[in-house]
């Protein structure tokens, strides 16, 4: 049965900061953080990597479950690996949702914008031409 506990010792804690903090260093990231840092102190302890994610709250079940079935297995990457590709899956089908939604509502938003500019034009050069007529 393989942990990821030997993960840890063969230098995964030295490139913990990198993974969580990744480019950005934003808070959901320090979060992930100090998550990650606290899975990792229960690894040292002796515990599977599974118990160590199940216990730490924040991780998705699917998360906690892959880790377990993979120790189980004896192929954690490809366990991760998988359970990788469904988080992007759904990340990108939420995008996509999202991206239904926010289009057609920036349309809408476009088109009035586009009226008004059309209805405040025709309005200049209506008080023009009466201004014109009026010299006149």
């Amino acid at each position: 049965m393989h942990t990821t506990a030997q993960l840890y010792l063969v230098g995964f804690d030295q490139n913990l900061p990198v993974l969580a903090l990744g480019r950005f260093g934003n808070s959901v990231n320090r979060c992930l953080q100090r998550r990650l840092i606290n899975s990792v102190g229960l690894l040292k302890e002796g515990d599977t990597a599974a118990k160590a994610f199940s216990e730490e709250r924040g991780y998705p079940p699917t998360f906690s479950w892959a880790v377990s079935v993979g120790e189980r297995s004896g192929d954690l990457a490809s366990s991760l690996s998988k359970v990788g590709s469904s988080l992007s899956r759904r990340v990108e089908l939420s995008l996509n949702r999202a991206i239904e939604f926010v289009f057609p509502v920036s349309m809408i938003v476009l088109g009035v914008a586009a009226a008004l500019f059309a209805f405040s034009v025709q309005s200049f050069l209506r008080n023009l031409m009466d201004m014109l007529e009026s010299a006149i």
